[in-house]
């Protein structure tokens, strides 16, 4: 049976193949979503190929396009005519389950992907440590400045606006055949490296001999009372900034190198249960966040601290654990994550398929909105880390039970969103959020500055909340 061709939005003709339309039952039923889960299984440049409509070679290894030959008249107006050359049953199981990458459908507990949710357990262990350190450590133990405290956050964060480089790097330039772990091993040593360096490190004496004076003028204090400050403990904090920062550079690298795994095992998904992969990975690396702040909230709440523990460990003593913490992973990144051999691809090749994506609507859309969403909800004030401190009066332990709880609560609605709200409207959620976020962070920050309300668990309880 002769089918007749099927005319794209950009008004190329494109015809299903011989083998396709032996299934007269499916081509029936709807032959344009048969041709669209077939090219949803092609790369970005590949896509790009067939809506382009004059170019001859492509790079699918599933060699599932084809272009029939044609005039150069033809060509010349943009008629290319593409057969669809595949079996009528891999095509119905498309088109029946919506996949859009060929496999099996994935299971990250399985032996060939439980690495990966170690990645993101890991990931999130030193990830959440790491920060966590920031207001017990630099700000009450070394008493830095509140703009040297915002400097630190800043610098550990500063690693995860270069991840779309690391992508780049490990897809266009694999080792001995591998775009993925060996990354992971990269970006693991590196991170292994630099904990051990802070755990062989000296944090030095606190700034306060007794914490007591921390909440006095020291102009009321006798000289010989300040004379006993640790005055040099504010240039420790320093080097300390900086191997967290290159820490932090390692870890991201792992993060990059994962989320392309991630990407695509989601892409094997069929259509009823897509985003399983992505809620259960980061549902795993809240879990393990949620971890790091327990362990930060029994380790860091002694007196020097700012806590009422009568016992506490070291800065050093708290990495040596962040790399027992991550020593096993690394056997686990080559042992227990499945990936196939890849050639790599030309980074010219790959540049031009990448301005291709971003002049796609839907593409340029959530890039946009990442980007002016990241610059209006990420603004830092330097006083706020003392207003915990001063005003609120704060603890470390009480602040990482309620970021516990949070994180909790976070890891439920991922759970709860993975399995009930697939299908909820998303940019609603968003919207919700959003506007809930800004209007419980302004009434906890307010009614602290002017003194209507000034207790911990009021400062903390509406950052729960958020």
């Amino acid at each position: 049976m002769q089918s007749p061709p099927l005319r794209s939005k950009q008004g190329f003709d494109i015809e299903l193949g011989p083998s396709v339309m032996a299934d007269a039952s499916l081509y029936s039923r709807n032959p344009y979503r048969a041709l669209l889960f077939q090219l949803g299984k092609l790369e970005v440049q590949e896509v790009v190929n067939i809506v382009a409509g004059g170019v001859t070679r492509s790079r699918s290894k599933m060699n599932i396009v084809e272009q029939v030959p044609c005039t150069p008249s033809e060509r010349t107006k943009g008629q290319a005519i593409y057969a669809i050359e595949k079996t009528p049953h891999d095509v119905a199981d498309l088109f029946e389950t919506g996949a859009l990458r060929e496999g099996s459908t994935p299971n990250v507990w399985s032996r060939q992907h439980i690495g990966l949710l170690m990645q993101y357990a890991a990931v999130g262990m030193v990830h959440g440590t790491l920060p966590g350190t920031v207001y017990p450590f630099f700000l009450n133990y070394l008493n830095m400045e509140g703009t040297q405290v915002v400097s630190a956050r800043v610098l550990l964060n500063l690693p995860w606006s270069f991840k779309v480089f690391y992508g780049l790097l490990s897809d266009c330039a694999p080792i001995f055949g591998y775009r993925r772990r060996p990354f992971m091993l990269i970006g693991w040593a590196v991170c292994f490296f630099m904990l051990l360096v802070m755990a062989c490190m000296d944090a030095g004496d606190p700034y306060y001999p007794d914490r007591k004076y921390a909440h006095v003028n020291p102009a009321t204090l006798n000289p010989e009372i300040v004379a006993t400050f640790n005055t040099s403990a504010r240039q420790n904090g320093t080097k300390f900034i900086v191997a967290m920062m290159l820490a932090a550079v390692g870890f991201v690298a792992v993060d990059a190198a994962a989320d392309a795994v991630v990407v695509e095992l989601a892409q094997r998904e069929p259509e009823a249960v897509r985003g399983t992969t992505q809620t259960t990975i980061y549902m795993v690396r809240t879990i393990f966040v949620t971890l790091s702040a327990v362990l930060t909230g029994f380790a860091f709440n002694g007196k020097d601290y700012g806590g009422d523990f009568d016992f506490s460990i070291s800065f050093p003593q708290l990495m040596s654990i962040l790399c027992l913490c991550c020593l096993p992973v690394l056997p686990i990144t080559w042992f227990f994550i499945k990936e196939e051999k890849h050639a790599g691809v030309n980074v010219r090749e790959y540049m031009a398929s990448f301005w291709e994506l971003l002049q796609q609507q839907p593409v340029y859309q959530v890039i946009a909105y990442s980007f002016f969403s990241g610059i209006f909800a990420k603004f830092t004030a330097t006083c706020l880390e003392p207003m915990q401190a001063t005003w609120a009066g704060t603890t470390p332990f009480n602040d990482k039970v309620m970021e516990t709880a949070g994180h909790a609560i976070f890891a439920l609605m991922i759970f709860c969103t993975g399995k009930y709200g697939l299908h909820w409207n998303w940019r609603l959620m968003v919207f919700i959020t959003a506007v809930a976020v800004v209007v419980l962070d302004s009434m906890a920050t307010l009614l602290t500055t002017w003194d209507v309300v000034r207790n911990q668990w009021f400062w903390l309880g509406v950052g729960v909340a958020e």
